[in-house]
């Protein structure tokens, strides 16, 4: 009955209509209703529609959030400036780094309220080590969508890369990591501030605390690693070049996760491969 009704409403398309579905977002509690309703607004794709998906979004229920989320992603993929985002990509892997920050920044002038072109300009920022131009990228990303991992991230690394206490920056992982449980892209971000903050720490005078400091970040890296292999990570070709982990380049743990050598005291339950 949801999904009919739901159907109608799309069809009439009016501010009613939208009005309508806007109410039942905030009331419906089960995943069918949640899910046809989410779909329609991404859909009809309204600034009204947009922002009861927002406000969905960020009411705290995790189910609903889940559901508003990818039916906003929906509408950033369906907009004019989402066609920038690949072609960004593009150019960054042929290296052509000018070329890709102005793609990105071209998403952004097209749709202020998208946070993709802040967060993939803000990892070319990154990339470059132009970290002080990545902070308000991230910062931004953040204040449209707070539930968005690689902004958080993001944030986090420049954090450290700033001159930050590495502390500051792994207690504000921390802090938000429970929302991000079975998401293997935050895993794997997540061990990028990690080892950022571990290579920070080696450029520093030595001490007896910031070697076990160093030690104990080092090891939430690998951990964070391998667990976002087993989730589903599967870009071993970058993780094996990739900047922010360059300080676990060499070790053995890193090279068994990224499968440069084989890992023969690996379990059974663990795939051999990544998906």
């Amino acid at each position: 009955l949801a999904q009919s009704a739901a159907q109608v409403l799309q069809q009439d398309g009016s501010a009613a209509s939208v009005a309508a579905l806007t109410d039942a977002l905030k009331k419906a509690g089960n995943s069918s209703t949640l899910s046809s309703v989410a779909s329609v607004l991404a859909q009809l794709g309204t600034p009204d529609a947009r922002a009861a998906l927002e406000e969905a979004r960020d009411t705290g229920d995790p189910q609903k959030r889940r559901y508003a989320r990818a039916a906003l992603q929906q509408i950033y993929e369906r907009s004019p400036a989402f066609a920038h985002i690949p072609q960004g990509h593009e150019l960054e892997d042929a290296n052509k780094l000018d070329e890709a920050q102005e793609q990105f920044t071209q998403a952004i002038q097209d749709d202020p309220k998208m946070p993709d072109g802040y967060i993939f300009r803000g990892n070319l920022y990154i990339r470059q080590e132009k970290f002080a131009e990545a902070a308000p990228d991230f910062d931004k990303a953040l204040e449209l969508d707070p539930w968005n991992s690689q902004a958080l991230t993001g944030a986090c690394v420049v954090m450290v890369m700033n001159g930050s206490v590495p502390a500051a920056a792994v207690a504000r992982l921390e802090k938000e990591r429970r929302n991000f449980d079975e998401d293997y892209i935050f895993a794997y971000n997540a061990a990028c501030v990690y080892a950022r903050a571990a290579e920070h720490l080696k450029k520093q005078d030595y001490s007896e605390e910031r070697r076990v400091q160093i030690e104990e970040y080092t090891k939430k890296a690998l951990a964070d690693l391998k667990q976002s292999v087993n989730r589903g990570f599967g870009k071993l070709d970058w993780m094996r070049k990739d900047p922010d982990l360059k300080t676990l380049h060499e070790l053995p743990e890193f090279r068994k996760i990224s499968k440069m050598e084989s890992d023969e005291s690996q379990s059974d339950d663990e795939p051999a491969e990544a998906p």
